[in-house]
């Protein structure tokens, strides 16, 4: 039996054929949103989206979730957008990073 399919936590609209960039942000602890690294992690993303032509989606954010042991796999923003990714509605040529 299929795994239910998780709701993105993300805002996502469905362009067809147009090549996207995702960018997953991800901090374990909430307070880490208080430094420099969400800055950092978006500026290597638009830069990364303007040098390949894409369009940039920054919605992806998983604040407070581990990936020690994998949680951000199987719950999150990230597990919907696996999701999405296994079901082919991202469209081809896409980046995520």
């Amino acid at each position: 039996m299929p795994l239910p399919r998780s709701e993105p936590g993300f805002r996502f609209a469905r362009s067809g054929t147009v090549a996207l960039a995702f960018s997953y942000m991800r901090m374990s602890r909430p307070e880490q949103i208080k430094g420099d690294s969400l800055r950092r992690q978006l500026e290597a993303s638009r830069e990364y989206a303007i040098k390949h032509g894409l369009t940039l989606n920054e919605t992806m954010q998983d604040i407070g979730v581990s990936a020690f042991r994998g949680k951000n796999r199987t719950e999150g923003t990230l597990a919907a957008f696996l999701d999405l990714i296994r079901e082919e509605d991202i469209p081809p040529g896409s980046a995520a990073g």
